[in-house]
């Protein structure tokens, strides 16, 4: 029994030398980090966040901790970055020094080798597995949570079948289900469970409700469903229902047994002119006050290793996660399975 309880204690006093190491490396590699950034130029960032809401607030937080850093953020779309990257194929230099939120041009970025290694970045270690880029060129800085909305003036949740499919029997009695051009991106989170046929079939069911469709943003999707026009909305991020709730519309989520869940990319650009100004910003984004900041302004889920999702959504769901190893192959076959469908919809 003594040498049981001393094998024990030797445990985990080298457990916690271990993690006292780890600190004091992850330290000493910051204060030299902070020192190195002093004597870059700003640091750039494109991403797809609003100026006056997520980015100033987050912006604020992250100038308490490195008020010697100075971040210029530029609001990007896809078309935009686009254009970034075809001027770097011209002048050999990118006008940014980290992307977030590039997941429509991962591809280009990856396969020709602009993205940093991300491995050595402390935090970047805290993060789950499924949300690390392949070979660590990138990392899910946030994940969103997809699942149906209700009118609560027409519905019970108790009435709601918490299984996909048998929801989608539910529908077709005499229900209007409005759904979102959400393309392949949410479906793709199905195939870490599921082979692509059964993916189609699910895509097939779907459709089989003959919903309405909308590609004029949610707004209007959210517009409709509160009047009491519709009665669902498949699929809308968790993120964005509560936005709606909180303007008083009487809607609420529904969500499944099944939860897919989709992630948003932060990476830094090789050869940056702001290298470890970059680094000690993602650094921070994916620390745990990074992420709860996130969570909190924008309602996006943590990434991190000790953050239990179910207790975001008070939901004893199943999580299906998105690969990101298989990722563009994925979304490129089932963009193209759910054009098919989606566009032969008649309004």
């Amino acid at each position: 029994m003594i040498t049981k309880i001393k094998t024990t204690l030797l445990f985990l006093t080298t457990l916690l030398l271990l993690n006292l190491n780890s600190f004091s490396v992850n330290s000493a590699n910051l204060d030299a980090w902070k020192l190195k950034a002093s004597k870059e130029k700003e640091l750039v960032v494109h991403g797809r966040w609003k100026e006056n809401t997520l980015w100033k607030e987050l912006y604020s937080e992250f100038k308490k901790d490195y008020p010697n850093i100075i971040i210029k953020y530029e609001r990007k779309g896809l078309k935009q970055n686009i254009k970034s990257i075809v001027t770097f194929k011209q002048t050999k230099k990118f006008t940014t020094d980290v992307f977030i939120g590039f997941t429509d041009y991962l591809d280009i970025l990856y396969k020709e080798n602009h993205l940093e290694d991300l491995s050595d970045i402390p935090e970047y270690t805290q993060i789950r597995n499924e949300h690390r880029g392949v070979n660590n060129k990138w990392a899910s800085y946030s994940v969103k949570a997809w699942c149906a909305v209700y009118n609560t003036d027409k519905f019970k949740k108790n009435e709601l079948p918490k299984d996909l499919n048998l929801f989608l029997e539910y529908v077709k009695r005499n229900n209007k289900l409005i759904l979102v051009n959400n393309k392949g991106k949410v479906y793709s989170s199905f195939l870490n469970k599921y082979s692509k046929n059964t993916v189609e079939n699910i895509m097939d069911n779907v459709f089989s409700t003959k919903p309405y469709k909308t590609t004029s943003g949610i707004s209007k999707s959210f517009s409709l469903l509160s009047l009491g026009e519709f009665d669902f909305i498949l699929f809308m991020g968790v993120d964005n229902i509560e936005r709606y709730k909180k303007t008083g519309m009487p809607i609420e989520k529904h969500c499944f047994s099944e939860i897919p869940l989709t992630s948003t990319p932060i990476a830094i650009i090789k050869n940056s002119e702001a290298k470890y100004s970059a680094k000690l910003f993602v650094n921070w984004i994916l620390s745990s006050k990074g992420q709860q900041l996130i969570y909190k302004i924008d309602g996006r889920l943590p990434v991190r290793k000790n953050e239990l999702l179910n207790n975001y959504l008070n939901s004893n769901s199943e999580f299906l996660f998105r690969s990101w190893k298989t990722y563009i192959e994925d979304v490129t076959f089932l963009d193209k399975e759910w054009s098919k469908r989606f566009y032969q919809i008649k309004k």
